[in-house]
């Protein structure tokens, strides 16, 4: 499974810098799937590894889709990079000492909300990026980098769809999570409790501080600095270990 996962890493990295071999990402995105099937006949959902590589494929089923698009073509290498970084942090992923909390129906609704969202506030930052990458262009009056790139007004409406969708995602998820754990007396306050709620202050500040008039560019910078917040967050995740892997929802 490691050797899947370094050889899908390196892959992914790899065409971070020659994105227009498109052939080579179709067939990474099979092999991704293949590993993904082999991990799920053999791994429960609360899984670090299993989780981390599950978010990496939808970014690159993203990466998939907007490829052939030429405003938004532009925005594949940081994602495949991002999904490079992922699975380097899925391999780190630790093997649980203790049986997983059991897989219900209420566990596959929360891991399903909470992947969302972290793609949500991923994709967010990925386009915050972009947004301050295009208005210092725009000053620097670099116009013909400027019209490889959507428009600032078009960036700004998906980042707002993104912030929305993590905070979204990560709300309904956390509160059934915390829900189920109050009845069922297992709550606990680990690195994916406390985590998930930091990414849901952060982001829900992002969207709550658009509502009230702040800026487009305030926005794009509180999305790619929460990239951050989620990066710390999944490191932590699977050097330490946690995604309630043998404890509490």
């Amino acid at each position: 499974m490691s050797l899947l996962l370094i050889g899908l890493s390196i892959g992914y990295c790899i065409l971070s810098f020659r994105p227009q071999y498109e052939a080579i990402l179709y067939g990474l995105l099979v092999i991704h799937v293949v590993t993904l099937g082999w991990m799920l006949s053999g791994m429960q959902w609360s899984e670090p590894m299993l989780g981390l590589t599950l978010i990496s494929w939808l970014l690159s089923v993203v990466a998939v889709l907007i490829v052939k698009q030429p405003k938004t073509k532009t925005l594949v290498p940081p994602v495949l990079g991002s999904i490079a970084v992922l699975l380097m942090l899925a391999m780190l992923a630790p093997i649980p000492s203790n049986p997983p909390i059991e897989v219900e129906m209420w566990v596959a609704l929360h891991v399903m909300l909470i992947l969302i969202g972290y793609v949500g506030c991923i994709a967010a930052g990925l386009l915050g990026a972009v947004y301050i990458f295009v208005q210092h262009k725009l000053k620097e009056k670099s116009l013909q980098t400027v019209v490889r790139y959507p428009s600032l007004h078009r960036l700004d409406e998906l980042i707002t769809v993104g912030v929305w969708i993590g905070v979204s995602g990560l709300f309904t998820g956390s509160s059934a999570g915390v829900l189920w754990g109050l009845s069922q007396e297992r709550l606990s306050l680990d690195i994916t409790t406390m985590g998930s709620f930091a990414l849901l202050l952060w982001y829900g500040s992002a969207s709550f501080g658009r509502v009230f008039g702040r800026s487009s560019r305030w926005t794009a910078w509180m999305s790619l600095s929460g990239v951050g917040v989620v990066a710390v967050y999944f490191f932590l995740s699977a050097v330490i270990g946690s995604w309630h892997v043998g404890g509490g929802a």
